[in-house]
């Protein structure tokens, strides 16, 4: 019953650890919120990242509103662009953030259930791999239709550059799990990349739905946006995910054993 007990406060203590963070990360301008051009990459979906993965999956999706509740407020203090005011349609911001907890803590699970089996590593290994190569291809093909869908030279010439950065990703995923301290923890960074390419689909996703009049002055379809997003802005949130959030979990599972419970522990051995 102590135990049970000491978990709890445990869980309760990160959930507001973590959701102090959120907030302060979205409300202090220029912190959580990197403006690229008329689209603005964050770093507020890596505490959520962290929380999954040490959480119970209340507290995951709890995680989840709360960023999306900040990005809310956020939108309605310093927003001034149409892409920044489609952020003031709850639908838009907490909507997909809820979602995006929820279906990160699945992908975790699902991986965690994939890296028990004999060749676990290289199949999680190669859906990362598939998936990156094939959304920075058609970011590249995407960006060039945008730019001029006539132009074959300039097709030519970004679809490569495009698919280069993929391989680089590819290659610095490969470099985190080839480390002796993270080879037996592979499901952490791929779950890391996947949900973060996943938020961001389903957030661009959303303003097409929910908001479509804020691409108009983009002069692009959400399809496009989202495949010329996920190969520029998505690959550093990409980045900056898989280089703070793993380290951090992985850390946070290291010092807190009693109170993080997970079916793969930190040496690649099954917890029966």
């Amino acid at each position: 019953m102590k135990t049970k007990q000491s978990r709890q406060v445990f869980n309760l203590v990160i959930f507001a650890i973590f959701s102090a963070i959120i907030l302060l990360l979205s409300l202090i301008p220029n912190i959580g919120y990197i403006r690229i051009g008329p689209v603005a990459i964050t770093i507020i979906h890596i505490p959520v990242l962290i929380g999954i993965m040490i959480l119970p999956f209340a507290h995951a999706a709890g995680l989840g509103f709360v960023f999306g509740l900040s990005s809310l407020m956020a939108s309605f203090i310093y927003g001034t662009t149409p892409m920044d005011m489609a952020f003031q349609n709850p639908l838009v911001s907490i909507l997909p953030r809820v979602l995006f907890a929820v279906v990160a803590y699945l992908i975790f699970y699902a991986f965690r259930q994939i890296q028990k089996t004999k060749h676990g590593d290289t199949i999680i290994f190669s859906i990362i791999s598939v998936i990156t190569v094939m959304f920075f291809f058609y970011g590249g093909l995407a960006l060039a239709n945008t730019i001029n869908s006539e132009n074959q030279v300039l097709k030519d010439v970004l679809v490569p550059i495009f698919v280069g950065i993929g391989g680089i990703l590819i290659g610095v995923y490969y470099f985190f799990i080839d480390s002796k301290k993270l080879k037996n923890t592979i499901s952490i960074p791929s779950a890391i990349m996947l949900s973060t390419l996943f938020h961001t689909v389903i957030v661009l996703s959303a303003i097409g739905i929910f908001k479509s009049s804020a691409l108009t002055d983009l002069g692009v379809g959400v399809m496009d946006l989202i495949k010329i997003v996920v190969g520029s802005n998505g690959f550093l949130e990409i980045i900056a995910g898989v280089v703070i959030a793993t380290p951090i979990s992985i850390a946070l599972i290291n010092a807190f054993p009693e109170h993080i419970k997970l079916d793969i522990n930190l040496k690649g051995e099954v917890q029966e």
